[in-house]
Protein backbone atom coordinates (compact mmCIF):
# COMPACT_ATOMS: atom_id res chain seq x y z
CA UNK A 1 0.00 0.00 0.00
CA UNK A 2 1.47 3.46 -1.15
CA UNK A 3 2.43 5.79 1.78
CA UNK A 4 0.14 9.09 2.12
CA UNK A 5 1.34 12.66 2.74
CA UNK A 6 -0.38 12.54 5.90
CA UNK A 7 0.68 9.85 7.55
CA UNK A 8 3.92 9.97 10.00
CA UNK A 9 6.97 9.60 9.08
CA UNK A 10 9.01 6.59 9.28
CA UNK A 11 11.93 7.13 12.04
CA UNK A 12 15.17 4.86 13.15
CA UNK A 13 16.37 4.74 15.93
CA UNK A 14 19.01 7.02 14.90
CA UNK A 15 16.36 9.61 14.43
CA UNK A 16 15.09 9.12 18.02
CA UNK A 17 18.55 9.67 19.28
CA UNK A 18 19.63 12.14 17.24
CA UNK A 19 16.32 14.40 18.49
CA UNK A 20 17.08 13.27 22.09
CA UNK A 21 20.73 14.70 21.81
CA UNK A 22 19.24 17.65 20.60
CA UNK A 23 17.45 18.13 23.79
CA UNK A 24 20.44 16.65 25.53
CA UNK A 25 23.08 19.24 24.44
CA UNK A 26 20.28 22.67 24.86
CA UNK A 27 18.52 21.08 28.53
CA UNK A 28 20.35 18.11 29.36
CA UNK A 29 19.36 14.91 29.69
CA UNK A 30 16.79 15.55 31.91
CA UNK A 31 14.91 17.52 29.60
CA UNK A 32 14.40 14.43 27.63
CA UNK A 33 11.10 13.69 27.74
CA UNK A 34 8.81 10.63 25.55
CA UNK A 35 6.19 13.05 24.99
CA UNK A 36 8.72 15.86 24.48
CA UNK A 37 10.56 14.06 21.44
CA UNK A 38 7.20 12.84 19.96
CA UNK A 39 6.05 16.22 19.57
CA UNK A 40 9.00 17.31 17.94
CA UNK A 41 9.15 14.06 15.83
CA UNK A 42 5.85 14.74 14.73
CA UNK A 43 4.53 10.60 15.88
CA UNK A 44 2.62 8.92 18.25
CA UNK A 45 4.23 7.03 21.18
CA UNK A 46 3.57 4.04 19.80
CA UNK A 47 6.65 4.76 18.03
CA UNK A 48 8.69 5.29 20.33
CA UNK A 49 7.99 2.10 21.90
CA UNK A 50 8.47 0.74 18.76
CA UNK A 51 12.17 1.31 19.24
CA UNK A 52 13.12 1.26 22.94
CA UNK A 53 11.53 -0.58 25.58
CA UNK A 54 11.37 2.40 27.66
CA UNK A 55 12.90 5.97 28.41
CA UNK A 56 16.01 4.19 30.26
CA UNK A 57 16.42 2.22 26.72
CA UNK A 58 16.77 5.62 24.85
CA UNK A 59 19.31 7.11 27.57
CA UNK A 60 21.63 4.01 26.80
CA UNK A 61 21.07 4.23 22.99
CA UNK A 62 22.55 7.85 24.11
CA UNK A 63 25.13 7.23 25.65
CA UNK A 64 26.38 4.24 23.30
CA UNK A 65 26.02 6.89 20.19
CA UNK A 66 28.38 9.01 22.54
CA UNK A 67 30.93 6.30 23.02
CA UNK A 68 30.71 5.14 19.17
CA UNK A 69 30.71 8.91 18.00
CA UNK A 70 34.16 9.16 19.52
CA UNK A 71 35.48 6.77 17.03
CA UNK A 72 35.42 9.41 14.37
CA UNK A 73 37.98 11.11 16.99
CA UNK A 74 39.66 8.40 17.42
CA UNK A 75 40.07 7.39 13.31
CA UNK A 76 40.90 11.45 12.88
CA UNK A 77 43.55 11.22 15.63
CA UNK A 78 45.57 7.94 13.87
CA UNK A 79 45.47 9.73 10.63
CA UNK A 80 47.30 12.22 12.18
CA UNK A 81 50.21 10.00 13.32
CA UNK A 82 52.62 11.03 10.44
CA UNK A 83 52.84 14.82 10.82
CA UNK A 84 54.89 16.62 13.21
CA UNK A 85 53.72 16.59 16.87
CA UNK A 86 53.08 20.14 17.03
CA UNK A 87 50.64 20.58 14.17
CA UNK A 88 49.26 17.12 14.86
CA UNK A 89 48.72 18.31 18.83
CA UNK A 90 46.50 21.39 16.73
CA UNK A 91 45.12 19.16 14.57
CA UNK A 92 44.39 16.70 16.86
CA UNK A 93 42.86 19.74 19.20
CA UNK A 94 40.49 20.82 16.51
CA UNK A 95 39.32 17.37 16.10
CA UNK A 96 38.10 16.68 19.45
CA UNK A 97 36.12 20.12 18.84
CA UNK A 98 34.66 19.34 15.31
CA UNK A 99 33.07 15.61 16.38
CA UNK A 100 29.65 16.81 16.47
CA UNK A 101 28.74 14.61 19.14
CA UNK A 102 31.14 17.24 21.28
CA UNK A 103 28.40 19.46 21.66
CA UNK A 104 27.04 16.79 23.95
CA UNK A 105 29.87 16.26 26.26
CA UNK A 106 29.03 18.64 29.03
CA UNK A 107 25.54 16.97 29.10
CA UNK A 108 27.31 13.71 29.31
CA UNK A 109 29.33 15.09 32.28
CA UNK A 110 26.95 15.90 34.24
CA UNK A 111 25.03 13.04 33.45
CA UNK A 112 27.68 11.03 34.42
CA UNK A 113 27.40 12.10 37.98
CA UNK A 114 24.35 9.61 38.15
CA UNK A 115 24.77 7.19 35.48
CA UNK A 116 27.16 4.43 35.42
CA UNK A 117 26.82 4.08 31.49
CA UNK A 118 26.96 7.33 31.05
CA UNK A 119 30.14 7.60 33.36
CA UNK A 120 31.83 4.80 31.16
CA UNK A 121 31.52 6.40 28.15
CA UNK A 122 32.51 9.58 28.88
CA UNK A 123 36.14 7.98 30.94
CA UNK A 124 36.96 5.74 27.91
CA UNK A 125 36.52 9.22 25.92
CA UNK A 126 38.97 11.09 28.35
CA UNK A 127 41.31 8.37 28.61
CA UNK A 128 41.75 8.03 24.95
CA UNK A 129 42.20 11.81 24.16
CA UNK A 130 44.36 12.50 27.58
CA UNK A 131 46.66 9.56 26.57
CA UNK A 132 47.17 10.98 22.92
CA UNK A 133 47.88 14.27 23.77
CA UNK A 134 50.61 12.87 26.79
CA UNK A 135 51.54 11.01 23.63
CA UNK A 136 52.77 14.05 21.46
CA UNK A 137 54.24 15.86 24.76
CA UNK A 138 56.49 13.18 24.76
CA UNK A 139 57.34 13.46 21.29
CA UNK A 140 57.96 16.86 22.09
CA UNK A 141 60.44 15.87 24.29
CA UNK A 142 58.67 16.51 27.47
CA UNK A 143 59.95 13.83 30.36
CA UNK A 144 56.86 11.80 31.29
CA UNK A 145 56.18 14.10 34.63
CA UNK A 146 56.21 17.41 32.50
CA UNK A 147 54.04 15.61 29.88
CA UNK A 148 51.05 14.36 31.88
CA UNK A 149 51.31 18.01 33.31
CA UNK A 150 50.79 19.80 30.17
CA UNK A 151 47.94 17.25 28.89
CA UNK A 152 45.98 17.37 31.77
CA UNK A 153 46.07 21.08 31.85
CA UNK A 154 45.39 21.35 28.44
CA UNK A 155 42.94 18.82 28.20
CA UNK A 156 40.91 20.31 31.48
CA UNK A 157 41.17 23.91 29.71
CA UNK A 158 39.40 22.41 26.56
CA UNK A 159 36.67 20.34 28.76
CA UNK A 160 36.21 23.91 30.26
CA UNK A 161 35.65 25.65 26.96
CA UNK A 162 33.08 22.93 26.07
CA UNK A 163 30.87 23.94 29.45
CA UNK A 164 31.23 27.68 29.06
CA UNK A 165 30.67 27.49 25.35
CA UNK A 166 32.11 27.93 22.19
CA UNK A 167 33.26 31.25 20.55
CA UNK A 168 33.05 30.54 17.53
CA UNK A 169 35.00 27.85 14.81
CA UNK A 170 37.06 30.85 13.64
CA UNK A 171 37.72 31.84 17.25
CA UNK A 172 38.22 28.71 18.51
CA UNK A 173 40.66 27.68 16.19
CA UNK A 174 42.77 30.71 16.57
CA UNK A 175 42.45 29.71 20.42
CA UNK A 176 43.95 26.04 19.92
CA UNK A 177 47.08 27.33 18.02
CA UNK A 178 47.55 30.39 20.84
CA UNK A 179 47.21 27.04 23.01
CA UNK A 180 49.77 24.92 21.93
CA UNK A 181 52.22 27.39 21.64
CA UNK A 182 51.87 28.57 25.09
CA UNK A 183 52.14 24.62 26.41
CA UNK A 184 55.04 23.86 23.46
CA UNK A 185 56.73 26.99 23.69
Amino acid sequence: MPSSSTSSPRLSVDDWVSAAIEIATAEGIQGIKINRLCERLGVTKGSFYWHFADLDALLGAIAEAYGSGQDATRLRLTELQSIEPRQRLVEGLQAFVANDLGRLDNAMRSWAQTDERARVAVVAADQYKFGYLVEVFRELGFGPGDADLRAKTLYYTGVGFSVVGPLGRKGTERQIRDLVALFTD
